[in-house]
């Protein structure tokens, strides 16, 4: 039968040590144990069949940054200790391979041939596997590596005794019997201290009959499975439960930890766990002070049934509470508490983007952790985070092309939005500023009265006054609000807007001809630009002009009843006005007649809503040439005949600026 040794990683504290199984034989079957390395950690063997007493000879040999332990008759290694030279775990010259004698002390294992060279830790990689053996001076109890107790040691009761001699023996309901070394059957209480000791409750299924036959009571379906998990925690070992009075205790605990997580906030007082409660759970060196007890109790009162029916979530809440504690202390806090661990513990409307905010909050309570050793305490610090962090933005809906003269005329409606948590009574401050001025001119300051119907709404209107925006210019809007509770305030939300009363439009040339802005300004259609083709003109006809409307906005050009469009176009000259160009289809220009002049209406819209007309201006159409003056010939005995011909034909000089068929443009 292959022998079974223990390995004990001791790291110097008991609830992280560990024990694993390393099973003679198992590296040939390629099986082998493998363990990670820990910073400062010490590794004993042990073999159960020998109380616990060291193998006598073992080889070790280093590959790459793995070490290799070969158990007597292995040519391959058993136990692997992955990362044992990262030189992040050399932390000092003990990190050997440790093992008691048969005289109850502890000895190195050293190479049988004495060399530096031949120690674990300086072994050189890729070389032949070293046989050690335990030896060299012992090594002082206070170095002593946690693991299970020997009888050299002395001292021990029946139970102890009886878990040290467990090895191989079976974890279950039914007890185990000895193996080829005559180890004794283990009582009830033996299995369920060695289960403690190797974390085999859950994985020997550890049955509520073992409790029941070590005097236990309490034990049945509905906890056993947590008993067992919390049995096989690193903080509970055979010294945690080697009574029987110990098992109770752990027993009891965990049915008051289940009556509290029971998925009803509230109602657990009556069992809130002790300081005895909480030393059987294992968990006395994380919740150690009465804050942390409360708050434990507290985030386990709060806890879905589902939420904490697990050893691991016990033990997760447990580190919760007390990192938690600690923060409120000013103490070093590793690993720092995440958004989603402060979800769990029942913390609400906490985020990534505010966890930084609400850790601060939680620092800047007392130092004695009575600020924040109840749920209620630190929801009001996150309310507060919240609160001291909400906006209100202003929506003007007028305002978002700029307001024109038309909206300012019954003044600027405006919405506020209502900050997140508000009650009741809370008062919304309002003030107008004019930003075009340097510093800001506050034009008005007003408040308001949160009601409970605007809190359901989201949001109320509010029309500021004309007056406070009656020029051009830029102004801002800017809300805080006053929780009436306590006088705390919201961060400020500022919105701009633009104010926008008029709008320009102007007609710069017609026809090719410069025009001015009076009743006179006429442009002339000329017979050189109308050329002789019937259907096509030499040069066509443009009206174009300047405008302070934005650019892409369309400018409407009105000509013998006929609109054209155009867009407005940047500047070639940064700083100058925006510029527009209408150009009249031949079609349309060889219609216009001789002769007549036709009044040039231009129209345009700005952004914010404001519409300019301009009608100063007309066209002029001299587009004949003067005719040879014919009189047809007339035989007649009349004496006073009447003479027939075609006369020189004339534009009217004065430039009549009457279009009877000019009409409004729509």
């Amino acid at each position: 039968m292959a022998k079974t040794i223990k390995a004990v990683v001791n790291t110097g504290k008991p609830e992280t040590d560990k024990t694993y199984d390393i099973v003679q034989g198992s590296g040939a079957k390629g099986k082998p144990t493998r363990i990670k390395a820990i910073k400062g950690a010490r590794y004993q063997l042990e073999d159960p069949a020998a109380k616990n007493v060291g193998p006598d000879n073992i080889k070790s040999k280093r590959v790459g940054k793995n070490l290799h332990v070969m158990l007597e008759g292995s040519n391959e290694a058993d136990l692997i200790i992955e990362d044992y030279y990262e030189s992040a775990n050399q932390t000092d010259d003990k990190l050997g391979l440790y093992g008691r004698a048969e005289d109850g002390k502890l000895y190195e294992y050293i190479p049988e041939d004495p060399s530096t060279s031949g120690m674990p830790i300086n072994l050189a990689d890729g070389g032949k596997p070293v046989s050690q053996v335990l030896g060299g001076g012992s090594v002082p109890d206070a170095f002593g590596l946690a693991g299970l107790p020997l009888a050299a040691a002395g001292g021990f009761n029946a139970l102890t005794a009886g878990a040290a001699a467990i090895g191989a023996a079976a974890v279950g309901g039914g007890g185990g019997g000895g193996d080829a070394g005559g180890t004794a059957a283990l009582t009830p209480a033996q299995q369920i201290q060695a289960a403690a000791q190797n974390n085999t409750a859950a994985s020997g299924n550890l049955a509520a009959s073992v409790y029941t036959s070590a005097g236990v009571t309490g034990v049945d379906g509905t906890n056993l499975g947590l008993i067992n998990g919390m049995l096989d925690t690193a903080a509970i070992t055979n010294t945690s439960v080697d009574s029987t009075a110990k098992i109770q205790a752990l027993v009891d605990a965990v049915k008051k930890a289940q009556s509290l997580a029971n998925g009803t906030a509230g109602d657990g007082a009556a069992s809130n766990l002790t300081a005895t409660d909480v030393n059987a759970l294992g968990l006395g060196a994380v919740i150690d002070t009465a804050e942390d007890r409360t708050l434990f109790n507290n985030i386990l009162d709060n806890a879905a049934a589902t939420g904490a029916d697990t050893a691991a979530e016990i033990l997760e809440l447990a580190s919760i509470a007390d990192r938690i504690q600690k923060t409120a202390k000013g103490e070093a806090v590793s690993p720092a508490l995440t958004t989603a661990e402060l979800t769990k513990a029942g913390l609400v409307d906490v985020t990534d983007a505010n966890l930084s905010a609400v850790l601060s909050s939680i620092a800047a309570t007392p130092d004695n952790g009575q600020g924040a050793d109840t749920l209620s305490e630190l929801n009001n610090l996150v309310k507060d985070v919240n609160w001291a962090a909400a906006t209100a933005p202003t929506t003007i809906a007028e305002a978002t092309d700029g307001i024109s003269a038309n909206e300012l005329a019954d003044g600027i409606q405006a919405t506020m939005t209502v900050p997140a948590g508000a009650t009741a009574g809370d008062v919304m401050t309002i003030v107008v500023k004019d930003t075009s001025t340097n510093p800001a001119t506050v034009k008005s300051t007003t408040t308001h009265v949160i009601t409970a119907a605007e809190i359901a709404a989201g949001s109320f209107d509010v029309t500021m006054p004309q007056a406070d925006t009656a020029t051009d210019g830029t102004y801002s809007v800017t809300t805080t609000t006053t929780r009436a509770s306590d006088g705390l305030s919201t961060a400020a939300s500022t919105t701009n807007f633009t104010v926008d009363l008029t709008a320009e439009v102007g007609v710069s040339a017609i026809a090719g001809n410069d025009v001015s802005g009076s009743n006179t300004a006429v442009g002339e259609f000329n017979a050189v630009e109308r050329g002789t083709s019937p259907t096509a003109v030499a040069t066509p006809l443009t009206v174009s002009g300047t405008t302070d409307v934005e650019v892409g906005r369309t400018v409407t050009v009105r000509i013998h009843d006929i609109n054209y469009t155009a867009t407005v176009a940047a500047p070639a000259t940064t700083g100058q006005a925006n510029t527009w160009t209408v150009t009249l289809p031949d079609a349309d220009t060889i219609a216009l007649n001789h002769g007549n002049s036709y009044s040039v209406f231009v129209q345009a819209s700005d952004a914010s809503g404001n519409t300019v007309t301009n009608n100063t201006h007309s066209l002029r159409i001299n587009t004949a040439s003067p005719d040879t003056p014919t009189i047809v010939e007339l035989k007649t005995n009349d004496t006073t005949p009447t003479l027939t011909g075609v006369a020189q034909k004339i534009i009217n000089p004065a430039g009549s600026q009457t279009d009877p068929d000019r009409k409004s443009v729509v």
